[in-house]
């Protein structure tokens, strides 16, 4: 089943594309083939001991494919995250009835994605996202914090940053437009992770695969490309180190608007929370569910609790 946030990404050309093409997506050659050379990486890897321990968090999930390949061994309950409607409603078509629940909505700090989903997934992992994100650090940031404290295991796949990478895609794509990097670098993908100070044990590889001629209009098809396979854990938390890191985003409830300064703050935008406001104050000061200010996401602090 879908939920569909108000805090959704306005539709941009990379948005749309996913869009016009959900349907037709799984019979794309390029989409079968890396689905099937992650799947393969995974189940190889020392750590993946199925059946999985609670639950997973797929995010850029777009139909589902690598869940769906996955599906058997993964726990109860999985959660899709994507901003393109048209994708996730491909994937729970195929999902039905699988524990599957997908949410519409750009992943930008805690409390998106349901009362008890913060610090509880056993997995989260992404396939090929990161490329089409501008802020990478806020992402892998905001993934860390629903990790499972102590043993929720991260892992991000993206096409590598090499002198080839922008020929992956047609020859027409811009950057801030549909995407945002012509590939990852090893050393932004380990800075990110680190930066976020909750994640450890990270390890990075290098997994080949290879475009087919002519396919989707990418003038670099019939090359060979790399994707980076990163791992790493949330580090373990104790009860008052978790509770000083959510009042540190959350804020203390009981202060006051920043605006009016007479009704209870009850949105803060994260993960700056530079500025928190009552509902009616945080609607004037918001464009698209982002403060105007800072231009980060608003959150509402009572599902940060």
């Amino acid at each position: 089943m879908a939920e569909y946030e108000k805090e959704s990404s306005p539709t941009s050309r990379s948005h749309a594309r996913f869009e016009v093409k959900a349907a037709g997506w799984d019979d794309k050659p390029i989409v079968k083939g890396t689905t099937e050379t992650i799947r393969a990486w995974i189940v190889n890897q020392p750590w993946w001991t199925p059946p999985l321990d609670g639950p997973t968090l797929d995010f850029g999930c777009g139909t589902g494919c690598l869940t769906m390949a996955l599906r058997d061994d993964l726990g109860e309950s999985v959660t899709g995250v994507d901003t393109s409607r048209a994708m996730l409603e491909q994937f729970d078509r195929k999902a039905e009835g699988r524990g599957v629940t997908t949410v519409a909505v750009e992943l930008t700090g805690p409390g998106q994605l349901g009362e008890g989903a913060d610090d509880s997934f056993a997995l989260a992992y992404s396939s090929l996202t990161l490329h089409h994100i501008r802020d990478c650090e806020r992402t892998v940031s905001a993934l860390a914090g629903y990790l499972r404290p102590g043993s929720g295991r991260l892992v991000l796949f993206d096409l590598e940053a090499t002198e080839d990478a922008h020929k992956f895609h047609p020859a027409d794509f811009e950057l801030g437009n549909q995407l945002e990097h012509h590939g990852i670098r090893e050393s932004d993908l380990r800075a990110w992770c680190e930066s976020s100070g909750m994640l450890e044990d990270l390890s990075v590889d290098r997994i080949g695969f290879s475009k087919g001629e002519g396919e989707d209009g990418a003038f670099g098809t019939g090359r060979e490309f790399t994707l980076l396979a990163a791992t790493c854990v949330r580090k373990a938390e104790g009860a008052e180190q978790r509770e000083a890191r959510r009042s540190s985003i959350a804020g203390d409830l009981s202060d006051g608007c920043l605006a009016c300064n007479r009704r209870e703050a009850e949105y803060e935008c994260v993960p700056c929370g530079c500025h928190a406001f009552c509902r009616g104050c945080a609607m004037k000061v918001a464009t698209g569910g982002r403060c105007k200010r800072c231009k980060n996401m608003f959150v509402d602090l009572k599902r940060l609790r």
